[in-house]
């Protein structure tokens, strides 16, 4: 099983740094240890995350994704709404002018 969590040392290489470097990080709070972790530890997905590897599947994306699908729906249906209107319009002044 993958491991969730990142040590000094992964982190340190994935970010082409040091290890005092991702130390100053947890310091100045850009990186936050993980608490009841032995060792000091930092969470996969807030790494990642810094470094720009999105998992696009997490559950907070899904709802996001969710969010914009019924939006992008709403604004479907309004917009197939105008064009029914604006058609209708059309043969109206279309007829008038036979």
């Amino acid at each position: 099983m993958e491991s969730l969590v990142y040590t000094v040392s992964d982190v340190a290489k994935l970010l082409k740094c040091t290890e005092t470097s991702v130390y100053n990080m947890r310091d100045k709070g850009t990186l936050h240890q993980l608490k009841g972790v032995a060792g000091v530890r930092f969470s996969k997905k807030e790494v990642e995350s810094l470094v720009g590897i999105n998992d696009e599947y997490t559950p907070i994306a899904f709802r996001k994704m969710k969010v914009e699908v019924d939006r992008l729906q709403q604004e479907n249906n309004r917009l197939k709404s105008e064009i029914k209107k604006i058609t209708s319009q059309m043969l109206v002044i279309v007829g008038n002018e036979l």
